[in-house]
């Protein structure tokens, strides 16, 4: 193909002599190929030099649009790379962020799944429920979280008639020490507080005391409870007093504190 542009470019010289006019140009470019004709006429800015033979000065011209060419086909590479790049940083980024945005949304629906919401479906008893409100919710979040219910370690809820029920009382696995005397409860349970070692019901109406879980629990006060019927006790009780004192049911313990039953009281 380059022989050929040249043969044509020297069949204009022969032609053309020394013939420098516009007329002259013009033919000289009209022998060119469609090609760089085209690259011709889109130079924008033609320096003609009245010295050099016309196809001299086209070449020339082409030569500078090839370079402009290449030049914008550089510069729009480049460009083409910096809008991958960014693309691909953004998607970066982005991913990144997502994975954050997930990781934070985690950690706080691990949060939420330990925290409890001191309301009415985990404290059924209004006065129980403001009672654990006021006295173990710490940061006053209306929540209690992991650490707030493993330091609570005793509970001695307040002697009002009007609380009926500890329900709740479950979420508090460590609770070494309950006291609920002069309440209304008439059940209760422990099932979920395995660490209880103190346990007062005095004076209420409590029915049964299932304390079967309960195998480090060693005292136990139950005075002035006639509605107490039925004790569901370990099967290696370590109790030691069990005081029954007003109670329908006398529970005893032998001489070295070991627990042996209770029995309905004669009479």
């Amino acid at each position: 193909m380059e022989e050929n542009k040249r043969k044509k470019l020297f069949d204009v010289e022969d032609q053309m002599e020394h013939d420098l006019d516009e007329q002259a140009f013009t033919r000289a470019v009209s022998r060119l190929s469609d090609t760089d004709r085209h690259l011709f006429e889109d130079t924008g800015v033609i320096h003609i030099d009245r010295d050099m033979p016309a196809e001299t000065q086209t070449l020339h011209v082409i030569s500078l649009s090839r370079k402009h060419q290449q030049k914008r086909n550089f510069v729009f590479r480049i460009i083409l790379c910096l809008l991958v790049a960014g693309i691909l940083i953004g998607a970066v980024g982005i991913g990144m962020h997502m994975v954050i945005v997930n990781d934070a949304q985690k950690q706080d629906q691990i949060q939420q799944a330990d925290n409890v919401r001191i309301d009415a479906n985990s404290f059924p008893d209004d006065l129980f429920r403001s009672h654990i409100a006021g006295r173990y919710d710490v940061n006053q979040d209306g929540y209690l979280d992991g650490q707030e219910r493993d330091n609570v370690l005793i509970i001695i809820v307040p002697s009002e008639p009007a609380i009926t029920t500890v329900t709740g009382i479950e979420w508090f696995s460590h609770l070494q020490s309950l006291t609920v005397s002069g309440t209304s409860i008439t059940q209760l349970d422990l099932s979920a507080n395995p660490e209880l070692s103190f346990l007062d019901v005095s004076n209420t109406p409590v029915e049964t005391l299932n304390l079967q879980k309960q195998e480090k629990l060693v005292d136990v006060r139950a005075e002035n409870t006639p509605a107490l019927k039925e004790v569901y006790m370990p099967s290696n009780s370590m109790i030691h007093t069990f005081d029954t004192d007003g109670s329908s049911l006398i529970c005893e313990c032998d001489a070295s504190g070991n627990y042996i039953g209770c029995s309905f009281r004669q009479g």
